[in-house]
């Protein structure tokens, strides 16, 4: 009964990461990934030139000659990320490249997989820090989690360094049991070491994952010092060596990595919004409603109810809290998991105010604790034996009413992720799209770039717009590079061939203001800009009415009358 259960759990747990893998048009960060993961950078994309939308297939399209070492090239010079999750990505597209199904599903479903075996990690995990029942409430927790599902459908590398987390607090835990009983295995060490390298080859925030499982161990040593020996000692320091040592090849990339001018999107600090941030994420770990672009009486609302829910939910797990730190068999675990979860947020709050780079505004990012904390709160949950229903042949008391409660809230939240409904996509492509494609037809999509971002951002907004409608087929596309005025941007602009109907203009830090009234493009076309057709949902983008003159230089009858 007990496997069956689990079983059921890992199969929901897939069903909601493989639903509607390819709904979601891809933001700026999975288009990277798309480009980089097939050795492409950005002087691929072609700039100050018209091109058909139907050419986007042509920058994806599959590429089985480039070697791993090609892309952790293109990696070190267009990304600010190791190499390893784009290396894998790339075999995990050679081994689906027969299949017929979607680009785009292909690229999210090595993420989503892999966020399936996370949850049997955490099982496992949950199961060696406190107990079978525990495991299943935490591997349920972690199958129905709106933030869970949320990485799970992202073609970026997040749930891989989750998994490698997942696995490595299982070798902290491992050897913490071990000390304590004054035994150590080089095995489990080594292990633990080479699972922290491979995630630290996938997420450089995975080196704060290790600090803290390091802090962690120093702690549990100082408490069990006595029984200390010299053979463990020799072990801690050759698993950190091995670490250190085996990322010899990407230190240096690593620090052009870390001041590199990319990460300047991070802002500085608001006072204490980033804790409010922080607490925001963990609420995200359970319940996420569709708060995003609504009415702000709707937003208050809705953020009320999380909030409230939040609460609930922690009165809840206390009473289990309060039981597995007194108990002799689960307070070690307790303690080992609260310890690293405690060291990463500080290591992460250390970067927010003492490096000025606000890391808490992006919830994904607390991907680092995130196992260790959903095993916890499984834990506290199982452990809370007030109106518990009875599963197991042992008669073990581990699942209750508010853990069904949490669940279902976790998988209504989880549906609404599916749908686009919350934690939407960053920068809003299909809604952008939306917008679009309700204006007259042909369309051209004029981007303004000044970095390599900006280039990556536009092409996830002309993907949603070819994604959303067939019809679209005739939209050119075109690329500009921009000075800090944009005075050179509309001269480029008034060379482009092209004849649309409407011409969209997506220009970051522009006010409507700024756009000029009129613009002429070389294809004979006047373009008149719509007032009421400007927005800002992401970035700001304006509407032009173009049309076609005559070889006079005048419109047609028919364009006076306003019939084209």
């Amino acid at each position: 009964m007990h496997y069956l259960v689990l079983g059921v759990i890992i199969i929901l747990g897939a069903m909601l990461r493989f639903w509607q893998l390819d709904y979601k048009p891809l933001w700026l960060d999975e288009v990277v990934t798309a480009l980089v993961s097939q050795g492409r950078g950005y002087e691929d994309i072609p700039v100050n030139v018209a091109f058909s939308i139907a050419k986007l297939q042509d920058f994806f399209a599959f590429r089985p000659s480039i070697s791993c070492g090609e892309i952790a090239q293109v990696v070190a010079t267009d990304s600010t990320h190791p190499p390893l999750f784009f290396c894998l990505t790339h075999e995990w597209l050679a081994w689906l490249d027969p299949v017929q199904l979607p680009w785009v599903w292909k690229l999210r479903a090595l993420p989503a997989l892999i966020g399936v075996v996370a949850i049997a990690a955490v099982y496992l995990l949950t199961r060696l820090a406190f107990s079978s029942g525990a495991g299943l409430v935490a591997a349920a927790l972690m199958a129905v989690s709106p933030f869970g599902v949320y990485l799970g459908q992202e073609a970026r590398h997040y749930t891989l360094p989750v998994l490698l987390i997942t696995l490595a607090l299982v070798g902290l835990v491992k050897i913490t049991k071990d000390l304590d009983r004054g035994r150590s295995h080089l095995s489990v060490w080594i292990a633990w070491a080479i699972v922290n390298s491979l995630a630290c080859y996938v997420h450089y925030f995975c080196w704060l994952a290790f600090t803290a499982q390091i802090a962690t161990l120093v702690v549990v040593m100082y408490r069990l010092q006595r029984e200390l020996t010299k053979r463990t000692l020799i072990y801690f320091s050759l698993a950190i060596a091995i670490v250190m040592l085996s990322y010899l090849p990407w230190w240096s990339i690593l620090v052009t990595h870390f001041s590199s001018p990319k990460t300047s999107w991070l802002p500085p600090p608001a006072n204490i919004a980033p804790l409010l941030q922080i607490i925001v994420a963990w609420l995200l770990m359970v319940i996420a409603l569709p708060v995003e672009g609504q009415p702000i009486t709707i937003q208050v609302i809705l953020g009320l109810l999380m909030l409230a829910f939040g609460g609930w939910a922690i009165a809840q797990s206390s009473p289990g809290w309060k039981k597995l730190s007194r108990m002799s068999n689960t307070s070690e675990g307790t303690f080992v998991l609260a310890c690293f979860i405690f060291f990463v947020l500080l290591e992460m709050l250390a970067i927010v105010y003492l490096l000025g780079k606000d890391i808490t505004v992006a919830p994904r990012y607390n991907f680092l604790y995130y196992p260790a904390l959903i095993t916890l709160f499984g834990a506290c949950l199982a452990n809370n034996t007030s109106k518990s229903l009875r599963f197991s042949r042992q008669n073990e008391r581990w699942f209750n009413y508010p853990t069904f409660v949490i669940l279902l809230v976790g998988f209504f939240s989880s549906i609404f992720v599916i749908f686009n409904l919350a934690l939407q996509k960053p920068y809003h492509p299909q809604q952008v799209a939306q917008t679009m494609i309700s204006s007259p037809n042909p369309i051209a999509l004029a981007i303004a770039y000044q970095d390599e971002p900006d280039l990556a951002l536009g092409l996830s907004y002309a993907l949603a717009l070819q994604k959303l409608d067939a019809s679209v087929k005739n939209t050119s596309v075109v690329f500009l590079e921009r000075d800090k005025d944009y005075n050179s941007l509309w001269q480029k602009l008034s060379h482009i061939s092209a004849s649309p109907a409407s011409l969209w203009v997506i220009a970051p830090t522009l006010k409507q203001n700024d756009y000029p009234q009129t613009l002429d493009l070389e294809g004979n076309s006047s373009c008149t800009l719509e007032q009421a057709d400007y927005y800002r949902f992401g970035v700001p983008y304006q509407r032009y009415r173009c049309v076609k003159q005559n070889y006079a230089g005048g419109l047609s009858a028919q364009q006076k009358n306003g019939q084209i």
